[in-house]
């Protein structure tokens, strides 16, 4: 159960962090939930990652440099969170998310494993890993058919 707790709460705080609403908007929803309110302006989530690295701040951190379209980077904030909490089932989805970005589906492949295994009935991961096997079976099938036409 703690799992899908910390599934809802990382994916709330997500959109939080990355939603267009304002400052006083994510304040409501915060109080809601009884979290700590905005005392000014947003941190930097880069900033707030290297001061308090927590397995949340190293997340949030990742997902910013994710959608700046930042991959590597993103991938290394991704891997450290993963270090503070490796039995974290979306924390081994938003890894192997990085791998599928820079098309290394060997890489990720492993961690979209665990993330299933950890969180069964979490739908991402299990569409991430049909769509990194798929495109490594692609990838496999165009080498062959390289070969193939090489060697004719």
């Amino acid at each position: 159960m703690p799992q899908k707790n910390s599934l809802f709460i990382y994916v709330l705080m997500s959109a939080l962090v990355f939603s267009a609403c304002s400052a006083s908007k994510e304040d409501q929803v915060k109080s809601m939930l009884g979290l700590p309110q905005n005392a000014g302006p947003a941190l930097d989530p880069l900033v707030v990652a290297e001061k308090d690295p927590t397995f949340a701040n190293l997340t949030a951190a990742g997902l910013s440099l994710s959608q700046n379209k930042q991959a590597e980077k993103a991938l290394a904030y991704f891997k450290r969170a993963l270090e503070k909490d490796p039995n974290s089932g979306l924390g081994q989805n938003n890894v192997c998310a990085e791998y599928n970005g820079l098309q290394q589906w060997d890489a990720a492949l492993p961690y979209w494993e665990k993330a299933v295994a950890l969180l069964p009935d979490f739908q991402l991961a299990k569409n991430n890993l049909n769509f990194a096997k798929a495109k490594k079976k692609s990838q496999l099938e165009l080498i062959e058919t390289l070969k193939a036409k090489s060697q004719s």
